[in-house]
């Protein structure tokens, strides 16, 4: 079994141990090491392979400790047959406008808040459809994996109410829609 790991900022030489844990919570595999920096160390990918035998059906869980710190723990079901795998829609997201208050002539993004390791119960690829309304009426809508789009400058003029709907999708399931409002202010 394999993973990618993408780690960034890392101290000098910091030690790893990536771990499975059977659904019983005992240690079925790890892989562990460290990283040779000789300084901080920004980013890295690495892709460790386990020698485990997924034979419990269950949750398992992967962890993963760098610099002795736990900075990953996340569960993956094992099930007996195909028929039991099930797409779940991605998870709760969160959005805001910024600036908070729409200058009137500037730009304004809608911005994303979601946790980057659990986007999606399943791990799929979530994007986003970004829905823009100023006054109600539809102005822009796109689908885009960023987690930030933006309203250009000027489509929305002061007092004008402005609207940016998200809805994560893992191109089978959509989750739920979150919401960002506010109303353009003059410069």
């Amino acid at each position: 079994m394999g993973i990618r790991i993408d780690v960034y900022n890392l101290p000098a030489n910091p030690s790893y141990d990536f771990r499975i844990l059977n659904p019983s919570g005992e240690l079925a595999s790890d892989v562990t090491g460290s990283f040779v920096t000789g300084s901080v160390f920004e980013f890295t990918v690495i892709t460790p392979s386990f020698n485990v035998n997924l034979n419990l059906v269950g949750t398992w869980r992967f962890q993963a400790v760098v610099a002795d710190s736990l900075i990953v723990d996340v569960p993956f079901k094992v099930v007996a047959t195909s028929e039991q795998v099930v797409n779940r829609p991605p998870n709760k997201v969160t959005v805001h406008l910024s600036p908070t208050h729409p200058v009137s002539g500037q730009a304004v993004a809608c911005e994303v808040q979601s946790d980057l390791l659990l986007r999606d119960p399943d791990f799929d690829i979530v994007r986003y459809r970004y829905e823009w309304r100023v006054n109600n009426r539809l102005v822009r809508a796109v689908t885009s994996a960023g987690l930030t789009d933006l309203l250009a400058a000027g489509v929305a003029h002061s007092k004008n109410k402005v609207n940016c709907r998200v809805t994560p999708t893992d191109g089978s399931k959509a989750g739920t829609p979150a919401t960002a409002n506010g109303t353009v202010v003059a410069p």
